[in-house]
């Protein structure tokens, strides 16, 4: 990934993806609080990327590699891309669930809180896209961690090279 240039693309990417991940959860028409998460999936994504650049940065400061903000920056919107399955899985969920399709697999929902029940599967998804996304995030740095090095310093001046300006030149 090249350094230098617009930041604007990555970003562009970053707002394109969460749109379509709260469309996608907008799709379901749900009412009442759960239409709300949609939102809330939409503003997680956003934060999760940018503590995960910033991440990135430290990190990579600690290990010696030569990281910049501009990259790890770039590193993690491009990689944004991992949130998109798991909020397709979690849509899909989260429709079984409402239609009470999944209430054969979950033990008796009279001692457990159905708010409690939906937390559970929110979790569980947002673990698993928070793997999908950190996997990705691990090769693109994995692969760039030496490829942007510092400029090296100017060679020293050879010993007995004159002064400028000594000669009268």
């Amino acid at each position: 990934m090249r350094l230098g240039g617009s930041r604007r693309a990555d970003r562009l990417f970053l707002a394109t993806l969460t749109i379509l991940c709260v469309m996608v959860w907008m799709m379901l028409n749900l009412t009442g609080l759960a239409n709300w998460y949609g939102i809330v999936i939409g503003l997680l994504i956003v934060a999760m990327t940018y503590i995960e650049a910033a991440g990135v940065f430290i990190f990579s400061k600690r290990k010696g590699w030569n990281v910049p903000w501009p990259l790890a920056e770039r590193i993690v919107c491009y990689s944004s891309i991992g949130w998109l399955p798991a909020t397709m899985v979690l849509a899909k969920v989260w429709v079984l669930y409402k239609r009470s399709t999944l209430n054969n697999w979950i033990p008796d929902t009279t001692l457990v809180s159905p708010l409690f029940v939906e937390l559970i599967l929110l979790a569980i998804i947002f673990g698993a896209s928070t793997l999908v996304f950190e996997v990705l995030v691990w090769t693109g740095v994995r692969r760039t961690r030496f490829g942007n090095a510092p400029p090296s310093p100017p060679p020293p001046e050879s010993p007995g090279s004159p002064e400028p300006g000594i000669d009268g030149t």
